[in-house]
């Protein structure tokens, strides 16, 4: 989980200040481009990320099995929230220990979930995250609210300055998690959101640890499709990584915001259907050579020759 700065892993992120009155609304607004975040959307994609319970939201997700399982999920609803009611408090118990409070100071809870904590970067503005920022003086947070966030059961302060973006839509599978956030002043111009998870691990393709998580958008006359897909592992599995490949396009349900006279209504593969696809995520292909070779290659800087022996 990130801690401390994250300017060092995402950049700098500006305060918002709300656009001149001639701004204008049927256009796209024009953001700067420099290193001050001047981007419509920002995509988030992760690996292997932990959920409040500290695993990836627990042994039993990313399942498609056969019958009701409702009781089930309320028991492991409830185990999850005592285990994150005992950390926060043990958590707290230890930061008493560890350093006495001064008469000013009050502990301001730092958010552990993905959500909340990209949340707090880009959206409530708050530039360190984590242990790091569980202290702070009270003239500085003079008024705790309640998370914007369902994935996060803590309250976390309200600061009088606020980031330029705003949480549009996200998904997860297990460790596989997506977010798009989107400037404040672009929101009005989304059309329309989507999203979906496709099974590709254990068990015939049952299990979440393998797969993709997908978001589909339209923001102005723009389509696009983000897939984050975790690939069948090691050597000689190329075959399983390209049928996870096939999988994932195949069962990914996610709206392609055509017209009915659409020509790309009949296309097959659905990455086809959008103006923009992006694929990221841990896909595990590789060079087809030894580590020998590789090193070798990289040492004398032969980057098109290795890219000769690309698995893709």
């Amino acid at each position: 989980m990130p801690q401390g700065d994250l300017q060092e892993l995402l950049g700098r992120v500006p305060v918002y200040t709300s656009p001149p009155e001639e701004h204008s609304l049927t256009d796209l607004p024009h953001l700067p481009n420099d290193s001050e975040h001047g981007y419509h959307l920002v995509v988030i994609a992760g690996q292997e990320c932990p959920s409040l319970s500290g695993i990836p939201l627990g042994l039993g997700a990313g399942f498609k099995l056969g019958g009701d399982k409702d009781k089930d999920k309320d028991k492991d609803k409830d185990r999850d929230r005592d285990r994150d009611n005992e950390g926060y408090e043990h958590s707290e118990l230890l930061l008493e220990r560890r350093a006495p409070k001064a008469e000013n100071d009050e502990p301001v809870p730092h958010t552990s979930g993905w959500t909340s904590t990209l949340e707090d970067f880009l959206v409530q503005g708050l530039t360190i995250v984590g242990p790091g920022a569980r202290v702070k003086h009270k003239s500085s947070h003079p008024d705790l609210g309640p998370t914007s966030s369902t994935g996060d059961i803590r309250r976390r302060p309200k600061t009088g300055a606020k980031g330029p973006y705003e949480m549009l839509v996200k998904e997860r599978m297990m460790g596989i998690y997506l977010a798009v956030f989107v400037h404040r002043d672009a929101k009005h111009f989304v059309r329309g959101t989507s999203k979906s998870a496709v099974t590709a691990g254990l068990i015939g393709g049952r299990v979440g640890n393998k797969g993709a998580v997908g978001i589909s958008l339209k923001i102005a006359n723009t389509t696009m499709l983000f897939v984050n897909a975790h690939l069948a592992a090691h050597e000689g599995k190329v075959p399983h990584r390209l049928a996870n490949l096939t999988k994932i396009k195949n069962e990914l349900a996610v709206d392609d915001f055509l017209k009915a006279d659409d020509p790309r209504m009949v296309a097959e593969d659905i990455t086809d259907r959008f103006d923009f696809t992006f694929l990221f995520g841990d896909l595990n292909f590789r060079l087809d050579l030894s580590r020998l070779h590789a090193d070798w290659l990289i040492s004398r800087r032969e980057y098109a020759q290795a890219l000769a022996f690309d698995q893709l």
